[in-house]
């Protein structure tokens, strides 16, 4: 079956144009910063633990972009996914009783993909209030 991804953007966040600004991993723990709509907003994704992160530039990615998954910018579910079950191979299996989701952060330069048990907090903040 082939990927696909649900969109889970917060509404405030615009699509034409998100760039990520800070990403910071520490102890398992994934910060990411993103400038949202001009840099007017900001959004902070967290994530508390992560299995598995991967950052791949955009323009490296001509066969996963050719086959229409990376499209859009924004926040993303990727469901049936082709990196969920390299992941799964590699650990032998040992988190297959987890509820282990594929995230994806797709911005204008980057594609940040994560592998986590936990959901990430999302949250837009004007640029002033930071």
């Amino acid at each position: 079956m082939s990927q696909y991804l649900i969109n889970i953007t917060p509404e405030q966040m615009s699509f034409n144009s998100i760039l990520l600004i800070e990403f910071k991993y520490v102890n398992s723990k994934l910060e990411i910063i993103l400038a949202v709509d001009q840099e007017r907003l900001c959004c902070k994704v967290s994530f508390d633990w992560v299995h598995s992160l991967r950052m791949t530039d955009e323009g490296d990615l001509l066969k996963t972009l050719g086959e229409g998954l990376f499209q859009r910018l924004g926040i993303f579910i990727v469901k049936n996914s082709s990196y969920y079950e390299w992941f799964n191979t590699q650990s032998c299996g040992i988190h297959e009783c987890e509820e282990i989701k594929h995230y994806c952060l797709v911005t204008a330069n980057e594609v940040v993909e994560v592998l986590a048990s936990i959901e990430p907090e999302v949250i837009v903040v004007e640029k002033e209030n930071q």
